[in-house]
């Protein structure tokens, strides 16, 4: 697989900022795959799908009982190959876990999913995410509905029933409901276009001791992609284009979908996603 060499000296991001700032921010063919991510991170979206969800598809105080969910793609941080929960694709996932995958699933309208230990850097909690936590030995899953970070709603199952609007809050890596404290085991969320370094956010710049996403992109077109990722995931995030290349085509794509003009100049926006229509990983290829 051919990998075109991205060289990026100060002059190209200098020259790539200002035709930036004179032509309209370029639109992918890749993009339209479901739900924007920006408008899956408005707790209003989520209200919706809330509120249909209770009368519905998953209705409150029902059973889910032996209900599953047919486990999609799953990797681990970094696009490891490896998952947390020890589930892989094709088998049943059941009670808890189950029922929080399939809501991500139909909310996200993706089964290709990744699972994030907890630390400072990765664990922030976001609308849809599945929380996997234990105490004194038990662990379950909720499945968040609600951020206004720290303070969360989730949905969990009490006795094998759905029920809705358990407030959490959420601290460091614990989770707090009255006086429970949870430690929280990992996170599973979807993956974002344009999340290049697998970290569960898109943005531009390196941020403490990580790459950023425009810095990975740059990495693997010159060094090729690292050992041990899961090939056809990663590409399926960061090749922007579609073109099962990382080149420096998708660095200009994901650099253009990160900037934000502010009446005076360009800057990166910090939202941890893409502007624009940009959702998460759903096929590959």
């Amino acid at each position: 697989m051919k990998h075109t060499k991205l060289r990026i000296a100060a002059a190209v991001m200098s020259a790539i900022t200002m035709a930036c700032a004179s032509q309209a921010i370029t639109a992918s063919a890749f993009q339209y795959t479901g739900t924007p991510q920006y408008a899956c991170e408005q707790n209003s979206t989520m209200g919706n799908y809330v509120s249909m969800w209770k009368g519905t598809t998953y209705k409150t105080n029902s059973t889910w009982g032996t209900r599953y969910f047919t486990n999609g793609v799953v990797v681990g941080g970094g696009f490891t190959a490896a998952n947390l929960e020890g589930s892989y694709e094709g088998q049943h996932i059941t009670g808890d876990k189950g029922l929080c995958r399939s809501m991500a699933r139909d909310y996200f309208g993706t089964s290709i999913f990744m699972q994030i230990s907890p630390n400072a850097r990765y664990h922030v909690a976001r609308l849809g995410d599945q929380v996997t936590m234990t105490r004194n030995g038990v662990t379950k899953t909720v499945f968040v509905t609600y951020c206004n970070s720290p303070s969360l709603k989730v949905v969990e199952l009490k006795n094998g029933k759905i029920t809705y609007d358990n407030a959490y809050y959420y601290a460091g890596n614990t989770m707090m409901k009255g006086n429970e404290t949870w430690t929280v085991d990992y996170v599973t969320r979807p993956i974002k276009q344009g999340d290049a370094n697998g970290d569960g956010f898109v943005y531009a710049e390196r941020y403490a001791d990580y790459y950023g996403d425009l810095e990975a992109i740059a990495n693997y077109a010159n060094n090729g992609v690292p050992a041990g990722v899961r090939y056809d995931v990663l590409m399926a995030a960061a090749s922007l284009d579609g073109d099962w290349e990382i080149t420096a085509a998708d660095h200009r794509i994901l650099m253009y979908n990160l900037l934000t003009f502010n009446g005076n100049s360009y800057y990166y926006t910090t939202e941890g996603r893409m502007n624009g229509d940009w959702s998460y990983v759903s096929r590959l290829y």
